[in-house]
């Protein structure tokens, strides 16, 4: 029987966490699915973990491990990853985050609901799960846009809007493969760091039906060492952000052509505002916060 979901994790030196990713995924009550690992070119332990997996349960676990003097990077791991599925639809899974048992049952119950005639995704909340006893307490459920079928260009304003506090995670999603594999012709305009997945999220968004599924059936793990905790101490985040919104004025001014272009490029020019406007803010706080400590130092 051929397999009904193809599950990917792309992934890089992520031998603490993905265990425990790839455990959720052995955990869930639907169980026709392959798992497709996307290595970037890791050096810790993950390649032996990965290999290792592959022969305990060569009928549905495939690896891919990137060749190549530098790495490969997260959206075009992502890429990879849907090219090589054999599945037509996809469960996206980062390496440090899990899922609930009834994740793939509940996503795949809408998304078969809805997408069987035309291409579309369904995404969930996460919960920000904050790793650690001493911050457990700071977990919460992401807030979500309305519940239901969304048609296209429908959701771009709740997607950017308070820094993106809506917008689908990596780990919520359910999307038809070949919206991702299409999406291969922004490698090289999209971010490869962080803030990767808004590009494809933007795409979808504009062009094809979303659904927003309530239930919060994934945890997303925020924990000191992980790549967006690294970006977002330095202040990257918020240029990459500038830099993802850049990208969509200037893609919507290229290819989109429907009645509310313009509505959605003003939509924007008031996000990159607001953008503009934190960094500053950020950026005063570090001043005042270097000068404090220089004080201290007297």
């Amino acid at each position: 029987m051929p397999f009904e979901i193809s599950v990917v994790i792309q992934f890089l030196n992520a031998e603490k966490y993905l265990p425990e990713a790839v455990e959720s995924v052995f955990r869930q009550t639907f169980t026709n699915w392959e798992l497709v690992l996307v290595d970037g070119g890791s050096t810790d332990g993950t390649r032996l973990f990965a290999e290792n997996l592959v022969k305990q349960h060569p009928d549905r676990v495939r690896y891919f491990r990137h060749q190549g003097e530098k790495t490969l990077g997260i959206y075009s791991s992502r890429i990879l990853g849907a090219k090589e599925a054999r599945a037509p639809v996809l469960g996206l899974l980062d390496s440090d985050d899990t899922w609930h048992p009834d994740f793939l049952r509940s996503q795949y119950a809408i998304h078969k609901k809805y997408f069987n005639a035309r291409p579309g995704m369904v995404f969930c909340p996460v919960i920000y799960w904050f790793d650690g006893a001493d911050h457990a307490a700071r977990s919460y459920v992401q807030p979500s846009p309305p519940p239901g079928l969304h048609e296209p260009s429908t959701l771009m304003a709740e997607f950017c809007e308070k820094h993106y506090a809506k917008s689908a995670a990596n780990t919520g999603v359910m999307i038809s493969r070949e919206l991702v594999t299409s999406a291969d012709r922004f490698i090289g305009e999209a971010s490869e760091v962080v803030c990767d997945d808004q590009y494809l999220w933007t795409w979808v968004y504009l062009n094809h039906p979303v659904f927003v599924n309530p239930e919060p059936l994934a945890r997303y793990r925020q924990w000191l060492g992980s790549n967006c905790a690294d970006q977002a101490k330095t202040g990257v985040v918020d240029g990459h952000r500038q830099k993802h919104l850049e990208w969509m004025k200037n893609y919507i001014s290229r290819e989109y052509s429907r009645a509310d272009q313009e509505k959605l490029l003003k939509e924007i020019d008031g996000f990159q505002k607001e953008k503009s406007q934190r960094r500053a803010k950020l950026f005063l706080k570090r001043i005042l916060h270097a000068i404090g400590k220089r004080l201290m130092a007297f």
